[in-house]
């Protein structure tokens, strides 16, 4: 069973203030798969200050940046397509090959995304 108790907060994991937990089960073998933190207020505020700090910087950040940023995240969602089409599988209990079909359908809104960037 995986441990997912962490945030991903202002570019690192951080630990959950909150100390609630719940148990994910995959719906297709109803198995537990993995237990992640439930967070509070408190942690809620830490994760929108932190975007509201990124977005000041991002919203005024030249038009080749971004681009580049895009396109980093599009290569990175490359390389992990197995680990995400699994994790599609195991959360949501699909079937390997739908969750692995589901992919390109995200990976278009970023090319999308990259297009009107550049025009």
């Amino acid at each position: 069973m995986e441990n997912k108790k962490n945030f991903y907060i202002d570019g690192k994991w951080v630990t959950a203030i909150s100390k609630e937990e719940i148990k994910v089960i995959n719906p297709a073998t109803e198995e537990e798969c993995a237990v992640i933190s439930l967070g509070n207020k408190e942690d809620v505020d830490l994760a929108v200050n932190a975007a509201k700090k990124a977005y000041s910087s991002w919203a005024f950040s030249p038009k080749e940046e971004r681009i580049r940023l895009l396109e980093k995240l599009y290569e990175n969602y490359k390389k992990r397509w197995a680990d995400i089409a699994n994790a599609i599988t195991v959360e949501m209990g699909a079937p390997k090959d739908f969750a692995t079909k589901l992919q390109p359908h995200l990976l278009r809104l970023n090319l999308i995304l990259i297009i009107l960037l550049k025009h």
